[in-house]
């Protein structure tokens, strides 16, 4: 999140909520090394009731502070490829746009594809990476097979209840998925 913050210094705020009480904001902001990002923490009975919590994810609020994206790809699956969905947000909103239909990191499933591949229709997978210069991304499907497909083809907004996809890919990407002893809520802030 430090990288961030120096990276996005001008446009955006970065924050990491500890819900659980000051000595664990302390605790963040000795080991992760948070000098740039504002570290705070919630009392004892005002944890939020919404969002992510621990390292699940990140919430994006847009510049009026309204969420932007409650809910951002898992760290904790995913590694690096959350934090390029994190960054294609903030992106879209420091350059005034909107926010992008699909990011690295998300999951989808295929869909529209034509005769040829219909068989591929249906199933569910993990975006790898951005849309290159013919306007495909680079997509892995729950079974393993990476393909390339077009944008109207995927569908983010049902994925059938895969919460486990994501983790199932990220190993067969090389993730490291690490488990943090406490909880924290990350949550990120990008103002124009």
């Amino acid at each position: 999140m430090d990288a961030w913050a120096h990276k996005y210094a001008a446009i955006a705020h970065f924050v990491c909520v500890s819900c659980a009480g000051p000595d664990l904001a302390r605790e963040f902001r000795r080991r992760l090394r948070l000098s740039a990002c504002l570290v705070t923490y919630l009392d004892d009975g005002h944890v939020p009731s919404w969002g992510q919590l621990g390292c699940n994810g990140f919430i994006v609020l847009d510049a009026i502070h309204s969420v932007a994206c409650a809910e951002t790809a898992a760290f904790l699956q995913l590694r690096e490829l959350a934090f390029a969905h994190v960054e294609a947000l903030v992106d879209a909103l420091a350059a005034g746009g909107r926010l992008p239909r699909v990011c690295p990191g998300q999951l989808f499933r295929l869909r529209g594809l034509p005769p040829r591949y219909a068989s591929a229709n249906g199933q569910h997978g993990l975006i790898l990476g951005k849309a290159a210069a013919d306007g495909r991304w680079q997509v892995q499907l729950r079974s393993g097979q990476r393909l390339r497909v077009q944008l109207e083809n995927l569908d983010t907004g049902e994925t059938g209840g895969l919460e486990d996809c994501g983790a199932n890919i990220a190993e067969d990407v090389g993730a490291d998925v690490e488990a943090y002893e406490q909880e924290t809520t990350l949550m990120v802030e990008a103002r124009v």
